[in-house]
């Protein structure tokens, strides 16, 4: 082979690699490019999303009448009722049927035994007893 078409060779080889280098890298840099853009759009939701609560919790803080959110959260977290209303509790039942399900079973301590006998003891009917208010007052605000 001649001098000048062994150079010749080189020169295409190492043009063919300086290339594929170049166009890995393109390929790179558009792959981060595009999941850039795509954290960019979940964290614009995200914004859009927190200052929608906000807005809703200004304009709930704006509002001088807390009379129903206090009565939610007597019902909802400490199971209040109003005057003469019977509030019940129940389990809901456990509907894991798979194989990991049962095998997580076998291997159940006595603790959470013991966690199931309570939560049993606990379920009960509640009656408010006369004179005992089972919702916050709003009038004492």
């Amino acid at each position: 082979m001649p001098k000048k078409q062994k150079h010749s060779v080189i020169l295409i080889l190492l043009l063919a690699v300086f290339v594929s280098v170049i166009a890995v890298a393109c390929i790179l840099n558009y792959s981060a490019a595009a999941q850039n853009n795509r954290d960019a759009a979940k964290a614009d939701r995200e914004y859009a999303r927190i200052s929608r609560e906000n807005k809703e919790n200004k304009d709930f803080l704006e509002n001088d009448d807390h009379s129903e959110y206090y009565e939610q959260v007597a019902r909802e977290q400490y199971d209040y009722g109003k005057p003469g209303e019977r509030v019940y509790f129940y389990e809901t039942p456990n509907l894991e049927t798979t194989d990991d399900a049962e095998s997580e079973d076998e291997e159940t301590s006595e603790e959470e035994t013991s966690e199931e006998e309570t939560t049993q003891e606990e379920t009960s009917v509640v009656e408010p007893t006369e004179g005992v208010s089972s919702a916050p007052d709003s009038s004492e605000n």
